[in-house]
């Protein structure tokens, strides 16, 4: 009688085909709080920031870290371009103010501007929405998180002509980033997408995924499932050079996690 053979399932995408490096797995009972800096690195997790500098990252790496969150190796598939066009239409503060201002105060908006200083001026996109933070001049930002709820989707008012919905995909992309203001061609990012399908005049389906990229090449994260309502954690860090990030996912509800590192393309750099 013949032995069974069982086959590991592959990956969506073998790893020398994508950008990303798959860290070491932490082992099991691995717990970030006491892993000295070298275990950290070694298994892709971000270090701990500093309370004095970063309270609030500190206090959502704690939150996370305590969690002992079980790490799954993350498998890839390459994305459909979702985005409609780049920044365009995304320019400095300056260039939008949509207020004619004395020509004393033009010339010192611009200066205070210029300086770094980020100003609660409105901004608008055909297809973003929410906020960014500027940089100062002097300083570079090496690091972003954020914390939110996978959020449910269905076609907008926008696609009900009165009798039935335009046929077509509707999505919702949630995530945290590091540069891509201002027309630039180089951001980092990653988060989850909510997917509605329309056809027939009908909904025909709903997907829910985790996503990731450097700006124009965007995957899916299929190995870390998530569903609607699911709490989520994301930090994306540019920790040594401005080529090269990694990228911690964390689905609080199943306390799932994924990490990786990630290559910019060709000719990209974050500013």
């Amino acid at each position: 009688m013949s032995a069974k053979t069982t086959r590991r399932k592959k990956p969506a995408v073998h790893k020398r085909d994508h950008p990303f490096k798959i860290f070491r797995l932490p082992p099991e009972g691995f717990d970030a709080r006491k892993a000295s800096a070298r275990e950290l690195l070694l298994h892709g997790v971000p270090k701990r920031p500093n309370a004095e500098t970063h309270p609030k990252l500190q206090l959502l790496w704690d939150q996370i870290a305590q969690r002992r969150p079980r790490f799954i190796e993350p498998a890839f598939l390459p994305a459909e371009k979702f985005h409609r066009s780049k920044l365009r239409d995304h320019r400095s503060l300056f260039d939008i103010t949509p207020v004619k201002l004395h020509p004393y105060l033009d010339s010192w908006l611009k200066r205070f501007i210029d300086s770094g200083i980020s100003l609660w001026l409105p901004e608008t996109s055909t297809n973003w929405c929410g906020a960014y933070v500027n940089k100062p001049a002097t300083e570079t930002l090496r690091v972003v998180a954020g914390q939110w709820t996978v959020p449910s989707v269905s076609p907008p008012p926008s696609a009900w002509d009165g009798t039935k919905y335009t046929d077509g995909q509707y999505i919702c992309a949630v995530w945290v980033g590091l540069d891509g203001t201002k027309g630039t061609n180089d951001v980092l990012q990653a988060g989850t997408l909510s997917q509605v399908t329309v056809s027939g005049g009908l909904v025909t389906g709903t997907t829910y995924s985790v996503w990731t990229e450097w700006f124009g090449l965007p995957w899916i994260v299929q190995s870390l499932g998530v569903s609607p309502g699911d709490q989520v954690s994301c930090t994306v860090c540019s920790p040594f050079e401005n080529t090269h990030g990694t990228a911690m996912f964390t689905n609080l509800t199943t306390n799932e996690s994924v990490n990786y590192g990630i290559d910019a393309p060709a000719g990209t750099t974050l500013s």
